[in-house]
């Protein structure tokens, strides 16, 4: 259930092949641009951290998407 205040996120799992979805605070939506960049996210759902980063999608010379480099503990 999508809470007041959040956005919807879904970075690709590339260890798994999945895209999880994520509810992320207005704070951490900020941090989610186009283009190269990277940064912390919690999904508010689990309470779990991930770092992800920017990613090319598959259209040639575009960067719209975003990957989980990895958990956080």
């Amino acid at each position: 259930m999508k809470q007041a205040g959040t956005h919807l996120f879904t970075p690709r799992d590339d260890r798994t092949g999945t895209r999880p979805q994520m509810q992320v605070s207005n704070e951490d939506r900020a941090k989610i641009v186009r283009g190269p960049w990277e940064g912390t996210v919690t999904d508010l759902n689990t309470g779990r951290r991930y770092r992800v980063q920017g990613a090319p999608c598959s259209i040639p010379g575009c960067y719209c998407d975003a990957v989980i480099v990895c958990e956080l503990s």
